[in-house]
Protein backbone atom coordinates (compact mmCIF):
# COMPACT_ATOMS: atom_id res chain seq x y z
CA UNK A 1 0.00 0.00 0.00
CA UNK A 2 1.24 3.61 -0.77
CA UNK A 3 1.03 6.21 1.56
CA UNK A 4 -0.26 9.80 0.07
CA UNK A 5 3.37 11.43 1.07
CA UNK A 6 5.13 8.71 -1.32
CA UNK A 7 2.77 9.77 -4.20
CA UNK A 8 4.46 12.55 -6.90
CA UNK A 9 2.54 14.81 -9.13
CA UNK A 10 2.55 12.43 -11.83
CA UNK A 11 0.49 9.59 -9.47
CA UNK A 12 4.21 7.62 -9.58
CA UNK A 13 5.37 5.94 -6.35
CA UNK A 14 8.45 7.34 -4.70
CA UNK A 15 10.10 8.10 -1.59
CA UNK A 16 8.57 10.51 0.99
CA UNK A 17 8.53 14.08 -0.68
CA UNK A 18 8.50 17.22 0.85
CA UNK A 19 5.28 19.35 0.98
CA UNK A 20 5.46 22.30 -1.90
CA UNK A 21 6.21 25.91 -0.16
CA UNK A 22 5.34 27.06 2.32
CA UNK A 23 2.91 30.19 2.16
CA UNK A 24 3.32 33.21 4.21
CA UNK A 25 1.49 36.06 4.68
CA UNK A 26 1.91 39.31 6.74
CA UNK A 27 0.03 38.81 10.11
CA UNK A 28 -0.52 42.72 10.19
CA UNK A 29 -2.18 42.94 6.68
CA UNK A 30 -4.57 40.04 8.05
CA UNK A 31 -5.47 41.39 11.11
CA UNK A 32 -5.85 45.05 8.86
CA UNK A 33 -8.13 43.30 7.17
CA UNK A 34 -10.18 41.78 9.69
CA UNK A 35 -10.32 45.25 11.59
CA UNK A 36 -11.67 46.71 8.09
CA UNK A 37 -14.18 43.92 7.45
CA UNK A 38 -15.76 44.31 10.97
CA UNK A 39 -15.72 47.66 10.79
CA UNK A 40 -17.14 47.44 7.52
CA UNK A 41 -20.55 45.35 8.86
CA UNK A 42 -20.57 47.29 12.22
CA UNK A 43 -21.22 50.40 10.10
CA UNK A 44 -23.99 48.60 8.16
CA UNK A 45 -25.77 47.09 10.83
CA UNK A 46 -25.12 49.99 13.35
CA UNK A 47 -27.02 52.41 10.27
CA UNK A 48 -29.65 49.85 9.45
CA UNK A 49 -33.05 50.90 9.65
CA UNK A 50 -34.46 47.11 10.06
CA UNK A 51 -34.99 47.14 13.78
CA UNK A 52 -34.13 43.27 15.24
CA UNK A 53 -32.41 42.35 18.01
CA UNK A 54 -30.04 40.57 15.39
CA UNK A 55 -28.76 43.55 13.63
CA UNK A 56 -28.10 45.19 17.34
CA UNK A 57 -26.06 42.01 18.13
CA UNK A 58 -23.95 42.08 14.80
CA UNK A 59 -23.49 45.63 15.43
CA UNK A 60 -21.94 44.91 18.95
CA UNK A 61 -19.69 41.74 17.83
CA UNK A 62 -18.51 43.45 14.79
CA UNK A 63 -17.93 46.09 17.07
CA UNK A 64 -15.66 43.89 19.47
CA UNK A 65 -13.89 42.33 16.44
CA UNK A 66 -12.25 45.42 15.50
CA UNK A 67 -11.57 46.76 19.27
CA UNK A 68 -10.27 43.09 20.03
CA UNK A 69 -8.28 42.54 17.05
CA UNK A 70 -6.28 46.06 17.55
CA UNK A 71 -5.03 44.94 21.13
CA UNK A 72 -4.50 40.96 19.96
CA UNK A 73 -1.89 42.25 16.77
CA UNK A 74 0.79 43.15 19.51
CA UNK A 75 0.21 40.51 21.62
CA UNK A 76 0.51 38.00 18.92
CA UNK A 77 3.48 39.58 18.14
CA UNK A 78 5.04 39.17 21.03
CA UNK A 79 4.28 36.07 21.62
CA UNK A 80 5.45 34.65 18.28
CA UNK A 81 9.29 36.65 18.90
CA UNK A 82 9.28 35.09 22.40
CA UNK A 83 8.56 31.76 21.20
CA UNK A 84 11.77 30.59 19.82
CA UNK A 85 13.68 30.81 23.27
CA UNK A 86 11.42 28.20 24.77
CA UNK A 87 12.00 25.62 21.76
CA UNK A 88 13.23 22.73 23.06
CA UNK A 89 16.19 22.75 20.57
CA UNK A 90 17.03 23.91 17.54
CA UNK A 91 15.94 20.79 15.33
CA UNK A 92 12.92 21.05 16.93
CA UNK A 93 10.98 24.35 16.80
CA UNK A 94 7.80 23.55 18.78
CA UNK A 95 5.73 24.67 21.75
CA UNK A 96 2.61 26.25 23.35
CA UNK A 97 3.90 29.37 22.85
CA UNK A 98 3.72 28.73 18.65
CA UNK A 99 0.50 26.71 19.07
CA UNK A 100 -1.21 29.90 20.46
CA UNK A 101 -0.11 31.58 17.61
CA UNK A 102 -1.00 29.11 15.22
CA UNK A 103 -4.58 28.71 16.61
CA UNK A 104 -4.99 32.63 16.73
CA UNK A 105 -4.25 32.77 13.58
CA UNK A 106 -6.35 30.43 12.27
CA UNK A 107 -9.33 32.27 13.99
CA UNK A 108 -8.45 35.11 12.28
CA UNK A 109 -8.50 33.57 8.48
CA UNK A 110 -12.29 32.27 9.72
CA UNK A 111 -13.06 35.16 10.83
CA UNK A 112 -12.18 36.97 7.81
CA UNK A 113 -13.84 34.39 6.18
CA UNK A 114 -17.04 34.84 8.08
CA UNK A 115 -17.20 38.38 8.14
CA UNK A 116 -16.39 38.64 4.42
CA UNK A 117 -20.06 36.07 3.73
CA UNK A 118 -21.52 38.27 5.91
CA UNK A 119 -20.81 41.44 3.69
CA UNK A 120 -21.44 39.93 0.51
CA UNK A 121 -24.77 38.53 2.02
CA UNK A 122 -26.19 40.93 3.74
CA UNK A 123 -28.35 42.66 0.88
CA UNK A 124 -29.71 39.23 -0.38
CA UNK A 125 -33.36 38.86 0.47
CA UNK A 126 -32.94 35.60 2.62
CA UNK A 127 -29.76 37.03 4.38
CA UNK A 128 -29.73 34.53 7.55
CA UNK A 129 -28.96 37.28 10.07
CA UNK A 130 -29.57 34.76 13.31
CA UNK A 131 -26.96 32.33 11.61
CA UNK A 132 -24.29 35.11 11.28
CA UNK A 133 -25.06 37.00 14.50
CA UNK A 134 -24.78 33.87 16.33
CA UNK A 135 -21.19 32.78 14.63
CA UNK A 136 -20.10 36.20 14.83
CA UNK A 137 -21.08 36.63 18.50
CA UNK A 138 -18.94 33.28 19.10
CA UNK A 139 -15.81 34.61 17.09
CA UNK A 140 -15.99 37.93 19.01
CA UNK A 141 -15.53 35.92 22.71
CA UNK A 142 -13.26 33.52 21.36
CA UNK A 143 -10.98 36.51 20.32
CA UNK A 144 -11.54 38.52 23.77
CA UNK A 145 -10.80 34.78 25.31
CA UNK A 146 -7.37 35.18 23.21
CA UNK A 147 -6.85 38.63 24.10
CA UNK A 148 -7.11 37.94 28.13
CA UNK A 149 -5.11 34.47 27.84
CA UNK A 150 -2.26 36.38 25.65
CA UNK A 151 -2.09 38.60 28.52
CA UNK A 152 -1.75 36.36 31.28
CA UNK A 153 0.69 34.34 29.48
CA UNK A 154 2.98 37.65 28.75
CA UNK A 155 2.54 38.90 32.51
CA UNK A 156 3.98 35.57 33.72
CA UNK A 157 6.63 34.60 31.22
CA UNK A 158 7.96 38.59 30.98
CA UNK A 159 7.95 38.91 35.07
CA UNK A 160 8.86 35.44 35.81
Amino acid sequence: MVSVGEIKNDGAASSKSKIGERLSVKRSCLCDLLIKLAEDNANFFGHSTFPATYTKRLYESCSEIAISTKALIGLVNTVHGMAPRYDFDSCTPGNGFRSLVCITDIVVLHLISLLRSCSEKRHTLIFRSSYYCKEIEAYAAILRFFVLSLQQVLLHFLFF
